[in-house]
């Protein structure tokens, strides 16, 4: 799993895995 930086912005980028 990637990293979960939980941001606002960030996790649109960081949540790219489905």
């Amino acid at each position: 799993m990637a990293k979960f930086q939980v941001d606002s912005s960030s996790v649109s980028s960081t949540v790219g895995i489905s």
